[in-house]
């Protein structure tokens, strides 16, 4: 057994050396199941036909699978071209045109190429392939168990999902949902590979839940009585959290946390309980596990609400994405806040539009990848969320199709599962009080305070002479320690700005609960959104003409004015002075007086 260490990853940001991708082989439209609904179809169908099950389209597959390889690829590659220009395609699953910005590997030097190259390590990836005289990847078999019978299973397009590294530990997630019971065992010749090669590898199984649709859940039938959107915007804050998913055995997905070195966030869903974080806090005693609520998504997956980008260093804010449709809890943010972390509003997805029968919706944007605390991977029709993340935030962007996989169910984030980074278990939230938090009453728990976040999201028109790098208003590039510090006295400026929704003349509240912006004429969901649009180009380009337009009414008024004249003042002391002289003229013989 060899010595060296190989399983080592703490964030979600160290610089990234060994990975595992999925892959679409056999993948199948799973059964039903009360943890969430999978595949509805259309609201007008859904008096018919109850649910969607069986295998996928051929065509669909390979699409997928296309995408995945892709993927492999630029992770393995030394050097990325990312194209300085955008174009369009269009998405045959949404017959819609989408205008994407575009990543290929590239050569090593600048030379006849019409991109900005991007030189990072070589990745090593692996694949759950199947084995040499095995049969192929195919998941319509049925499976049976004393507490549930299954005919069509999820796949492996999703490692994240069921395998989480936590340090040189690699655990596999106690998922509630029947399709996916047996889908780590899939993975099984990968990790016994690296428990062979790696003697400080530590491999850890919670109890296996039942998944009994009895057992488990609250109600059979929950989401035949609910839909998801008044779920997750009345139901699942009010009702204190609580989802269909009870509290009788441990259950949650690993794609439920988020690792921040010794502080893994995790987050109430319709797949993780509250028993689930309580086995986490027991087992890994070393480690700091913090719950997170989202009143307005109740969905399963934290990865599409929250993505740490890169920790605080000196001189430097961290940088912590969320996602403006699901604000977090004020109280349960001030953790970031209190350490130096900066959270900023993601820009809102490329279009709201998702396959027919996707198992994710539009906000999986934000589920990007990280390769070191300065390099993300995101998906290539993003082109907000790379802008703000290239122009405003200062990272190596690349990007990668992959909007096919939205139908199986994930984005970058989770299509991957990272074994190796370059990292350590560094204590980032150092000012806390852990042990208060875990003394929280979970099952009773009804705080709906939004976080509100004073620092918007950054303007995306700052200008550099249009050229990331650049002095303004001179001709070279800045040096790195110069974009440093003026980055640095943006975040600042950005720390002092506080906007009160009550005093904003801008901002009005309609009929229907909505923000306005009455200067913009725009209308947006929540707080959240309405802050992002007031850090944004077209409101901050608005103020900026009206102040203009302001100033040169005042000029005009000034010049006309008719021009008058200061009238001279006197000022009377007193009454005046005077002599008198009597004078003789000898020759005329003439007396006068002079006064």
């Amino acid at each position: 057994m060899a010595s060296s260490s190989i399983v080592n990853s703490w964030t979600e940001w160290g610089t990234l050396e060994l990975i595992c991708v999925g892959t679409a082989e056999g993948m199948c439209y799973p059964d039903e199941t009360p943890s969430y609904p999978w595949h509805t179809g259309s609201s007008n169908m859904r008096p018919y036909i109850r649910a969607i099950s069986g295998r996928r389209p051929r065509r669909c597959i390979d699409q997928a699978q296309a995408q995945l390889d892709n993927l492999t690829e630029l992770l393995r590659a030394e050097s990325i071209v990312v194209a300085n220009s955008t174009d369009e395609i269009f998405d045959s699953n949404i017959a819609q045109v989408m205008t994407r910005k575009q990543s290929s590997i590239g050569p090593n030097t600048l030379e006849n190429t019409n991109g900005k190259i991007i030189q990072k390590s070589k990745i090593d990836v692996c694949r759950p392939l199947k084995a040499p005289g095995e049969e192929p990847l195919c998941f319509n078999h049925q499976l049976s168990t004393p507490h549930f019978k299954s005919q069509y299973q999820f796949g492996l397009a999703c490692p994240r999902d069921v395998l989480i590294t936590l340090g040189d530990t690699v655990l596999e997630a106690p998922t509630s949902v029947h399709t996916r019971y047996f889908e780590s065992e899939y993975y099984k010749p990968l990790l016994y590979s690296l428990w062979k090669r790696d003697s400080n590898m530590k491999w850890l199984q919670p109890p296996k839940p039942t998944c009994s649709p009895i057992k488990m859940f609250n109600d059979v039938d929950f989401w035949e009585k609910l839909n998801t959107k008044d779920y997750n915007k009345i139901t699942f804050a009010n009702s204190g959290y609580k989802t269909n998913l009870n509290e009788n055995e441990i259950a949650f997905d690993a794609a439920d946390m988020m690792r921040m070195g010794k502080d893994v966030f995790y987050k109430k869903s319709a797949s993780a309980n509250n028993e689930g974080l309580y086995w986490l806090r027991r087992t890994f005693p070393h480690l700091r596990f913090h719950m997170l609520h989202f009143p307005t998504d109740g969905s399963y997956h934290l990865d599409a609400s929250l993505v740490p980008l890169r920790p605080p260093t000196s001189g430097s804010h961290g940088l912590v994405l969320i996602n403006q449709d699901y604000p977090p809890l004020a109280s349960e943010m001030k953790l970031f806040t209190d350490n130096d972390w900066r959270p900023i509003w993601a820009p809102l997805y490329s279009t709201k539009e998702v396959p027919p029968l996707a198992l994710c919706t539009s906000n999986l944007h934000m589920n990007l990848l990280s390769l070191s605390d300065r390099c993300v991977v995101i998906e290539e029709c993003e082109t907000a969320l790379y802008r703000l993340l290239h122009d405003e935030l200062g990272f190596d962007v690349i990007t990668c199709p992959l909007r096919v996989l939205n139908e199986f169910g994930g984005g970058l984030h989770c299509v991957t599962w990272d074994i190796r980074r370059q990292d350590s278990c560094t204590d980032y939230f150092p000012n806390q009080n852990y042990e208060s938090e875990c003394q929280l009453d979970l099952d009773n728990y009804y705080d709906k305070t939004l976080f509100s976040n004073p620092f918007g999201y950054f303007s995306l028109n700052i200008d550099f002479q249009h050229r990331a790098g650049d002095k303004t208003g001179g001709d070279g590039i800045a040096s790195g320690s110069e974009s440093n510090r003026d980055r640095r006295e943006r975040l600042r400026q950005l720390a002092l700005e506080t906007i009160n929704l009550a005093k904003n003349p801008y901002s009005m509240r309609n009929c229907v609960a909505t923000y306005e912006c009455r200067f913009c004429l725009t209308s947006h969901n929540n707080e959240g959104s309405y802050l992002a649009h007031t850090q944004g180009k077209k409101h901050q380009s608005n103020l900026a003409r009206r102040v203009a337009r302001k100033n040169q009414q005042s000029s005009d008024i000034v010049q006309s004015i008719k021009r008058h004249y200061e009238v001279r003042k006197f000022i009377k002391i007193s009454r005046p002075g005077y002599n008198v002289t009597k004078q003789h003229d000898p020759g005329i013989i003439l007396i006068s007086l002079n006064i």
